[in-house]
C-alpha cells in the first residue's frame, strides 16, 4: 500500500494502480486497496475500469460508512460521465476548468496559452498534466 501511495504522490498512476491491486490480492477483504486502485484508473481516464473497481468495492461487506459514502459518490459521478463529456475526468478530480486542456477559442477570442512542452496547467504542480486528444 505504501508503495502505491508513493507512486500516486509522484503522479505515477499506472504504477500506483499495480501496487494497489497487488495489495488488494494480498488482503482481499480490505476495501481501501481496491478503492485506491479505482481512483488510479479514474486519474488515468480509464472510466470503465474505474467503474468496475468501484462496483467491486461497493459489494464488500467491510466498507466503512465513510468508504461507502465516497464510493457511492464516485459511482454517481461515473454514471453522469456521458452528460459531462470530455470534462468529466477533470471535474471528478477537482481540476478547475482554467487548468484543464485548452479549449478552442470562441470567435474573436485569443487561444489559451500553451507551454512549449505541450502540457497545460501550472508547471511542477499536481495541476499539470498532458493534454491528450
Amino acid at each position: 500500500m505504501q508503495r502505491g501511495l508513493g507512486a500516486n504522490k509522484h503522479f505515477e498512476y499506472q504504477t500506483a494502480y499495480r501496487m494497489f491491486m497487488k495489495a488488494s490480492r494480498l488482503r482481499p477483504t480490505e476495501p481501501a486497496h481496491l478503492i485506491s486502485a479505482a481512483n488510479m484508473k479514474l486519474k488515468l481516464l480509464r472510466l470503465d475500469d474505474a467503474e468496475r473497481l468501484y462496483e467491486r468495492a461497493w459489494g464488500m461487506a467491510e466498507l466503512t460508512a465513510a468508504q461507502r459514502r465516497m464510493v457511492g459518490e464516485k459511482r454517481l459521478l461515473l454514471r453522469r460521465a456521458g452528460a459531462w463529456g470530455g470534462d468529466f475526468a477533470l471535474k471528478a478530480m477537482g481540476v478547475p476548468q482554467e487548468l484543464g486542456p485548452p479549449r478552442p477559442a470562441a470567435a474573436g477570442q485569443p487561444s489559451p496559452p500553451r507551454r512549449r512542452d505541450g502540457r497545460c496547467g501550472e508547471e511542477g504542480t499536481e495541476r499539470e498534466f498532458i493534454h491528450i486528444g
